[in-house]
């Protein structure tokens, strides 16, 4: 079982939804972070796999976890037991 999952579908070479994992993956790296998503850019990857664990994911297995971050797509929680759920909402304010 994994202590701290982060859910992203995508993860692209730069913007703020990876600006903010990546922050958070260097602050708390400490707390067994798994940034889970379904494509990422690999140089993204390489920045994080520094900080905590990345992993693949296409709903081939079911996962378990504390605490489960979820980004944008939240259909993931239907594949996901854990103790916790947290919405992450990520928005253009100027949209």
């Amino acid at each position: 079982m994994m202590k701290n999952i982060i859910w992203t579908p995508a993860l692209s070479d730069i913007g703020g939804v990876e600006t903010f994992i990546y922050s958070v993956a260097r602050k708390y790296s400490d707390y067994d972070i798994t940034v889970l998503y379904k494509q990422a850019d690999q140089e993204q990857m390489k920045r994080l796999s520094k900080y905590v664990r990345t992993l693949r994911w296409d709903g081939q297995e079911r996962l378990s976890c504390d605490k489960l971050f979820i980004n944008l797509d939240p259909s993931i929680a239907d594949y996901v037991d854990a103790k916790e759920y947290f919405h992450i909402i990520h928005a253009d304010y100027k949209a």
